[in-house]
């Protein structure tokens, strides 16, 4: 259920908890209410603070962007693929599992890939000629061929699951793997004020969605509901407290309770086999 927190600056805070703010993440959430033109704030149930800013905040403004607000993994991304096989193979299959997962080890690095494996240049949409300056394209020359493929550390992981009607499926969450860092540093340097337009649109109702939760623990397929004082948007997961440890993370039930007014829950996953770099 939404509740407002007392507002600052005539800022409105809607927030949808699993657990309370704490005093940390409050002071970080009213510092970014009383930033230049934001308007509206509202605060998921994985809030965590991430530097000088909070991961899961999203926030409305009138003519500014702030790239800083969504923390430095920019380009961090996830995907769910379902197989043609059943869950059981893996499930029923000790033996099977556990070499599944030295596999992953060694065919999925944590950092850079190995040598053999990297291309000689990035084609197509991950050409470095779409990127918008020549040293943003020199990075992904560079160090992007090096890290594509791999997984990134923290709370990324690739992990075999199974839904409730037994199906195989695979969810991968992967880091930016140095270009998000890269280009968020690029604009934040260059950043000022544009000529104020209208406002636009937005409405992503009924956008389907990814919330994992920690390694060991369900993730969920979802539904937005397009609720207007969340700006549309959801937790990205369980929102870790400390470090990255299974017991560093947040209740993903709690959390999905919190913001059933936000998205509702289409697929139930749990987890397999997971690899997580360390």
């Amino acid at each position: 259920m939404s509740r407002i927190v007392p507002e600052v600056d005539g800022v409105p805070i809607h927030a949808w908890l699993a657990t309370p703010l704490g005093a940390d993440v409050r002071t970080a959430v009213e510092r970014l209410a009383k930033a230049p033109d934001v308007n509206h704030l509202a605060v998921m149930p994985d809030v965590h603070r991430a530097g000088e800013v909070c991961v899961g905040v999203a926030l409305a403004t009138t003519s500014l962007v702030y790239p800083a607000a969504v923390g430095g993994d920019i380009g961090c991304g996830m995907a769910a693929v379902r197989f043609d096989v059943p869950a059981a193979v893996l499930a029923d299959d000790a033996p099977l599992a556990r070499a599944l997962l030295r596999t992953l080890g060694r065919a999925v690095p944590a950092l850079k890939a190995a040598a053999r494996t990297v291309p000689e240049r990035l084609e197509g949409p991950l050409s470095p000629a779409a990127l918008s300056d020549e040293r943003l394209a020199r990075v992904a020359t560079r160090e992007g061929r090096w890290q594509l493929g791999s997984l990134g550390r923290g709370n990324h992981f690739l992990e075999f699951q199974a839904d409730d009607e037994g199906s195989l499926w695979l969810m991968v969450h992967s880091g930016s793997r140095a270009m998000g860092q890269a280009i968020t540093a690029w604009h934040l340097a260059r950043a000022v004020a544009p000529a104020p337009e209208s406002p636009l649109a937005l409405d992503v109702a009924g956008a389907a969605g990814l919330v994992p939760g920690s390694m060991g623990t369900v993730s969920f397929h979802t539904v937005g509901r397009g609720h207007p004082e969340s700006l549309r948007s959801s937790s990205h997961g369980a929102g870790r407290l400390v470090d990255e440890a299974p017991t560093a993370y947040r209740d993903i039930r709690a959390v999905m309770r919190a913001q059933r007014e936000l998205t509702a829950v289409r697929r139930e996953l749990r987890p397999l086999v997971s690899h997580k770099a360390t």
